[in-house]
């Protein structure tokens, strides 16, 4: 059984199942559209709540069940009992919060994603591109909870894309505190709580020794930045975080993106290895980073005389070039 059949009986004997039960909710087999991480699943409507619509990615449900021979009248159990689960929690929010633009520009928040493999969803919603990375724009109804902007949003709303940009930018200087730290403070801070639980009397030795180390020898000129909130890398739209890092770091820095959540800050001591680096933030971004958090593999650079981020490639190719670039 294909991928692609193993959705289709599933949405067909939840649908058999819901005429049985009341039809509390709807369930379609289709392409469910994320940020950089879009798959074919299920989506479900809850037929009480027109605004409640939801995808769940059935491959490791499909996996499972190649695996382990779980039967599908099981699985079919098991998602649905997962479906009935999310409908009970389900956050009340008042949508109709998103129709008043009055309301909507003083929710608003940054999020910076990949350009390149999300050229179709930007296709459907007003961006700002920021080297080659691209700045969307979002409602939030709650610290976690947001809803992105769209092209019929602001068709409804009867602002431009600069307006909503300008708006936003408002919005998160006044709402949307940045942070700037050594990384050697963040892992002592992570150490020391980890230091708070119980962990064996070995364990809790080593991670004793690693804090005095760090401590007396911490990662130097290295900081980590963010927003203190969702989607922290967005910091990298804001002028007021380049210049509070250009005073921290005393000029020019590199921005590795770490994730959508943060980014790395190297100063720019002219003798770094763009190539190298980029080959690390590769390896990371395979092994450790999960799809729906990857923001690059390139390394960017800031300019701190001429207040440009760029990639560091185009960065060493306008300095190659000279003066000229600017004329």
């Amino acid at each position: 059984m294909t991928y692609q059949e193993f959705v289709i009986k599933m949405q067909n004997r939840l649908s058999y199942r819901q005429k049985q039960s009341g039809n509390v909710y709807s369930v379609s087999a289709e392409t469910v559209e994320k940020i950089q991480a879009s798959y074919y699943g299920l989506l479900i409507s809850v037929s009480t709540i027109s605004d409640a619509k939801w995808g769940i990615n059935l491959k490791p449900y499909y996996f499972e069940f190649l695996e382990s021979k779980v039967s599908m009248d099981d699985m079919v159990d098991r998602i649905d009992r997962r479906i009935c689960y999310e409908i009970e929690h389900l956050p009340k929010y008042d949508l109709s919060n998103l129709k008043d633009y009055e309301y909507v520009k003083n929710h608003l928040g940054l999020q910076v994603i990949n350009m390149e493999i999300n050229q179709d969803l930007l296709k459907r919603m007003p961006y700002t591109q920021i080297a080659d990375l691209a700045l969307i724009y979002r409602v939030f109804l709650d610290e976690k909870t947001s809803a992105l902007v769209n092209n019929n949003m602001l068709k409804y709303y009867g602002i431009s894309r600069d307006q909503l940009h300008s708006d936003t930018m408002s919005c998160v200087q006044r709402k949307a505190p940045f942070f700037i730290r050594q990384i050697g403070e963040v892992l002592v801070d992570i150490s020391e709580k980890i230091l708070k639980e119980e962990i064996p009397d070995e364990e809790r030795k080593k991670l004793k020794k690693r804090i005095g180390d760090i401590k007396n020898d911490p990662p130097f000129q290295i900081y980590i930045g963010g927003i203190d909130g969702a989607y922290g890398a967005s910091v990298i739209a804001r002028p007021d975080f380049f210049e509070k890092a250009t005073q921290v770091m005393g000029g020019d820095f590199y921005i590795i993106p770490s994730s959508i959540h943060e980014v790395i800050i190297l100063k720019d001591l002219h003798q770094g290895d763009i190539e190298a680096l980029e080959t690390t933030i590769w390896k990371v971004n395979m092994l450790k980073v999960p799809e729906e958090d990857y923001l690059s593999n390139n390394l960017y650079h800031y300019d701190s005389s001429n207040q440009i981020f760029e990639t560091a490639v185009d960065y060493e190719q306008r300095i190659k070039n000279g003066p000229e670039m600017f004329m």
